[in-house]
């Protein structure tokens, strides 16, 4: 499926999913420069990260590790902010 973009840290006060949003456009503009096929990341209960990065397009897979949830996104979805050449 081609090499995998980890986003490994997450930083968000919950405040404004627009600020959420515009940092999610360009690590899937660094993953699609770098030739990476999904972006995966874990998260630590934060709920309100993971339904915002939901509706942006993510993906939440079953719970591997208690207390822990993973999201990935895929490139090449339909979504506008990951077609070839945007940013």
């Amino acid at each position: 499926m081609g090499p995998v973009l980890q986003w490994v840290e997450l930083v968000w006060d919950g405040q404004d999913v627009r600020a959420l949003a515009a940092l999610d456009r360009r690590i899937g503009a660094l993953a699609r420069a770098a030739g990476c096929a999904r972006i995966e990341m874990w998260l630590d209960g934060d709920r309100a990260a993971t339904e915002a990065l939901v509706a942006l397009g993510w993906e939440e897979l079953e719970n591997r590790m208690s207390g822990w949830s993973c999201i990935r996104f895929t490139q090449g979805s339909t979504r506008p902010g990951y077609q070839a050449g945007s940013t």
